[in-house]
């Protein structure tokens, strides 16, 4: 009621509002004018179809740290779209041994659909956390785990089940003397032209990189340089 009064609104107005709330059944959003008199409101299902994707994910314990990681790739708008649009289910290697056979990327596409359907205030991902389950095991059980850590294996392994290199060939290192005649340039792009043999998916456009390391001894001079792929 204070508030109520703060905004120039009666204690009658409180109970108006609260009659509205249980004859519709659900909760409602109220908003109200302050430049004039009135108020409105819409319900909340309404709120939501302003706001696609505005669904939560139960907490499974002390899932947080996954919920977390999968709002934020869900809100990946490039990622979103290509699951959502189905393109990811031509691109599936079930024979990959590396990943999950495509078991993580297609319960990982039914979260999404849940999250972006708008008829859900929130959602439970327990199929998705026994497929985790069985294809990362250190993420069994109901335990606190690390975030970042979790978001890295996840995408480890989404990256594999839709991996478009079928059989990854063998590809041979070249000798430090040879990536010494090079410029850096030159020798970052045959690196990674080296890794896209072996990897390439929607998860490599999006979340890696290259990262160039230099060593050099102190007593002869020699220098070593490398450059390698990282995660997000």
């Amino acid at each position: 009621c204070r508030v109520l009064r703060a905004y120039g609104l009666t204690p009658r107005i409180s109970l108006l509002l609260e009659c509205a709330r249980l004859l519709h059944g659900e909760p409602l959003i109220f908003f109200f004018s302050l430049g004039q008199p009135g108020f409105g409101c819409f319900s909340f299902k309404s709120f939501l179809s302003f706001l696609p994707g505005a669904t939560g994910l139960v907490n499974l314990g002390n899932t947080c740290f996954m919920n977390s990681a999968l709002q934020c790739l869900s809100h990946t708008p490039l990622l979103r779209a290509y699951v959502l649009s189905e393109q990811f289910a031509a691109e599936i290697n079930r024979a990959n041994p590396l990943g999950s056979q495509g078991r993580m990327v297609d319960e990982f596409a039914n979260v999404l659909r849940m999250l972006w359907s708008d008829r859900y205030r929130s959602v439970a991902p327990s199929k998705f956390k026994r497929a985790l389950a069985r294809a990362k095991p250190q993420f069994a059980g109901n335990d606190q785990q690390d975030s970042q850590e979790f978001l890295n294996e996840m995408l480890d392994v989404l990256h594999e089940d839709v991996n478009r290199v079928v059989e990854k060939p063998y590809v041979e290192e070249p000798d430090d003397d040879d990536v010494a005649k090079l410029t850096y340039e030159v020798a970052a792009r045959d690196a990674w032209d080296r890794y896209l043999l072996r990897n390439r998916s929607v998860i490599v456009d999006l979340f890696q990189g290259q990262l160039k390391s230099e060593k050099q001894c102190c007593a002869c001079g020699k220098k070593s340089v490398k450059f390698e792929p990282f995660m997000h």
